[in-house]
């Protein structure tokens, strides 16, 4: 396992590259399931994240990921492949190059003069060192870890497991966008890494303090069950059942204890993020109605009154989701 920082290490490119994009991709992992449940989302289990965009003069795709690295979520279904062969450009929630690495490099790193057991404390801070040399001959060294802003410590333990476990494979979102690019299809993002970062760049040190501890209680609660979050989540994603899939967030969820926080992440990661990412998706649709697009984001932005099929649908276009049934053959069939 790598963390990503250009000041410090020099690392294997291609580690550094999924590891630097893994921690600002993992964000959706982050984010707090609402405290009510959402509308139901009348989708049928089983069955990609995949809905076909109309109302353009050429057909779009909308994509829900999971932001984790493993080989069982990592392989585009079948139907969800047949989409990006068809497409002309894919999009994803940023640009996944190395322009992105060098922009996101800085932000993670603590500045000059803080130290993050400054920030932490010595209870949360050895809590953290735990975490980080649970994995024995594969523990993070700790002058890679200690140079992290708490926030992004937070964010990298999620990877952990998965790390250790499955190494060197990328996310489905990063697979994605490197296969687009090599295929020589326009490629681009919805955000800058500048509009994700910033969502943690101003939280106090006491915010991201509390972002550490309700991470790690998280961890413990799942331990303690005799589960897996990673596992867990990527079961679900699985199914194809989105509804479950935020409920199970909301669980997970409660092992937090700082809710005026959770409330704020709650809508700086996800409402906000789907009000910008759909205004996106609608200029795009309309400016360049007869390019194909394709855009693939975390599944959790689909979801609810509140979420971008719902904005999509406010906004004149008609949205249907892909079957499981759908094979190449059939979907490219039903294109012009």
């Amino acid at each position: 396992m790598t963390i990503l920082n250009f000041r410090f290490w020099i690392l294997d490119s291609r580690r550094a590259r999924a590891w630097g994009v893994a921690i600002v991709s993992s964000i959706g992992l982050c984010v707090p399931a609402p405290a009510q449940p959402l509308a139901p989302s009348k989708i049928a289990p089983g069955a990609p994240f995949l809905w076909k965009i109309e109302g353009a003069k050429a057909p779009s795709w909308i994509f829900g990921t999971i932001h984790l690295a493993r080989p069982d979520v990592a392989t585009p279904p079948a139907a969800v492949q047949a989409a990006l062969d068809r497409a002309d450009a894919i999009y994803t929630e940023i640009p996944m190059d190395s322009a992105t690495i060098l922009e996101i490099s800085p932000h993670l790193i603590l500045p000059a003069g803080k130290t993050l057991s400054g920030i932490l404390g010595p209870k949360l801070t050895a809590a953290l060192k735990a975490e980080f040399t649970r994995g024995g001959d594969a523990s993070v060294p700790a002058a890679m870890w200690t140079q992290l802003r708490p926030w992004a410590a937070a964010i990298s333990l999620l990877e952990l497991d998965d790390a250790v476990r499955f190494p060197g494979t990328l996310a489905l979102d990063l697979t994605i966008f490197q296969n687009a690019a090599a295929a020589g299809k326009t490629v681009g993002g919805l955000e800058t890494p500048a509009e994700q970062l910033s969502i943690f760049d101003d939280l106090t040190d006491a915010e991201q303090s509390a972002l550490v501890e309700d991470t790690l209680a998280q961890l413990h609660d799942a331990r303690t069950s005799g589960t897996n979050l990673s596992d867990r989540l990527a079961a679900l994603y699985l199914a194809g059942d989105l509804d479950t899939l935020v409920t199970e967030l909301n669980k997970i969820d409660t092992a937090g204890n700082h809710p005026a926080l959770s409330a704020k992440l709650l809508d700086r990661l996800l409402y906000q993020r789907n009000v910008r990412m759909t205004q996106r998706i609608v200029q795009n649709l309309r400016v360049q109605s007869g390019t194909s697009f394709f855009f693939a984001l975390g599944a959790a932005h689909l979801q609810g009154p509140r979420g971008m099929l719902a904005a999509l649908e406010k906004a004149g276009f008609h949205l249907e989701r892909v079957p499981l049934s759908s094979q190449p053959s059939a979907l490219n069939s039903q294109l012009p």
